[in-house]
């Protein structure tokens, strides 16, 4: 369970966020009203448990790791009105990643980056509960995903080598692909089903595992 904090900014916009990072937030935020940004607290949150929006993944906001700063102004997609330059500066200095700099451009979100302490996620938590499907049981289901992580090319617990440009040589796990997957549970099904969570033979959802399996290849798990 993610432990929260609230803080005031010193314009006095509140944020709820993960009490591992309420500080680092709290001066990323006082910092860019220092600059004269204007920050309103009817328009800004922090923590918010919710999946990304068209997908079954967690949102950081789900974990207490982003704030959205005013976000009527700062639309996904818009160049938004906060300075770029000042808002790379500020998540820089703070340890952030800035939504603005994205493919799909999102200028209100700030999350803490990946590697940063305080960021690993609760194992195997990658949505949100109403949605989740069944995931492998620790124990003896995790030589499953070493097998399968080992079969792909990442090498039982250990992430596969980097190709130029951030790509694992070979494709490996960060691609997720559950159609990849399925061709290589095929034949491990057929010497031994797998067991979900002791509760006999279920289906294995692909996409969920993709997920899973990519989620402990970044984390190195």
């Amino acid at each position: 369970m993610t432990k929260l904090t609230t803080f005031a900014t010193n314009g006095g916009a509140k944020f709820t966020v993960n009490a591992e990072h309420g500080a680092r937030f709290q001066a990323l935020l006082n910092d860019l009203e220092a600059k004269g940004y204007a920050i309103d607290g009817k328009q800004s949150g922090g923590y918010n448990y919710r999946n990304i929006a068209g997908t079954n993944k967690l949102s950081e906001h789900a974990h207490g790791n982003a704030v959205d700063v005013n976000w009527s102004k700062n639309a996904r997609g818009s160049k938004g009105d906060i300075d770029p330059a000042l808002a790379r500066e500020l998540a820089a200095r703070h340890g952030m990643t800035w939504g603005g700099d994205w493919k799909n451009p999102d200028p209100m979100h700030f999350e803490v980056a990946h590697g940063q302490p305080g960021h690993v996620h609760v194992e195997g938590e990658t949505s949100a509960p109403q949605q989740q499907a069944a995931v492998p049981a620790q124990g003896g289901d995790m030589g499953w995903l070493a097998m399968i992580s080992k079969t792909l090319g990442g090498g039982a617990g250990q992430a596969p080598a980097a190709a130029p440009g951030g790509t694992p040589a070979g494709g490996g796990l960060i691609s997720g692909d559950p159609n990849m997957l399925a061709q290589v549970m095929k034949p491990m099904q057929a010497q031994q089903p797998m067991q979900m969570g002791g509760q006999g033979q279920q289906p294995i959802d692909m996409s969920r595992l993709a997920s899973i399996l990519s989620n402990r290849t970044r984390l190195g798990v």
